[in-house]
């Protein structure tokens, strides 16, 4: 399924380099969402995006959780986040919880590039489910102690976000300040300040 032409998504893309890949053109983080779940099989190849990720020690240390719109579980990742992301994030059909182990349980030691492999795993799986068409939101902004909780784990480990995910709904339905959030376009630094000797 293609990512439907509108002028948010224009707004979005159209001032970005044209030789990169349409995938990561098309990423970006969508607040308005349909109601249209994707399938198993989509699914699936997102998070084997993830999953074949690279990895210190190839650790694999991420870990996720998904849940689906009106289940119990749904309810419960979205009343631990912050308001602003519950203003828009409850229309979702999907909300996921990712976090990292933290140790390296065949050295015993601390694995210091947990969390950096974590980040690698979700641009994967960002950038795979644009491929399909899907896109999502990585929040930061929750009640730390509460999410903790929600947590089933047992080995040591660190939350590294709460995500959201389906295919691109109507931008017009979201209230402010998120309706001219969706129509800005991106910024993003100058390689010059982010790349030394380039």
């Amino acid at each position: 399924m293609s990512i439907p032409v509108s002028s948010a998504h224009a707004a979005k893309t159209d001032n970005l380099p044209d030789a990169l890949l349409p995938a990561i053109r098309n990423r970006w983080s969508i607040r308005s969402f349909g109601p249209e779940l994707p399938s198993a099989q989509d699914l699936r190849t997102i998070f084997e995006a993830a999953r074949w990720s690279a990895s210190s020690m190839n650790a694999q240390p991420w870990r996720f959780e998904i849940s689906f719109r009106h289940s119990e579980r749904f309810q419960a990742f979205f009343n631990v986040l912050s308001s602003g992301n519950q203003a828009w994030a409850g229309n979702a059909p999907i909300m996921g919880l990712a976090y990292t182990l933290t140790e390296l349980p065949e050295y015993k030691v601390a694995n210091r590039h947990a969390m950096f492999d974590l980040g690698a795993a979700m641009s994967s799986m960002f950038i795979q489910a644009a491929e399909l068409g899907i896109l999502g939101h990585l929040m930061g902004g929750y009640d730390a102690e509460k999410a903790a909780a929600l947590v089933q784990e047992e080995r040591p480990h660190e939350i590294g976000c709460f995500f959201v995910l389906g295919y691109p709904g109507m931008p017009e339905l979201l209230d402010e300040p998120y309706l001219t959030r969706e129509w800005t376009p991106r910024q993003r630094l100058p390689l010059t300040e982010l790349v030394k000797g380039l």
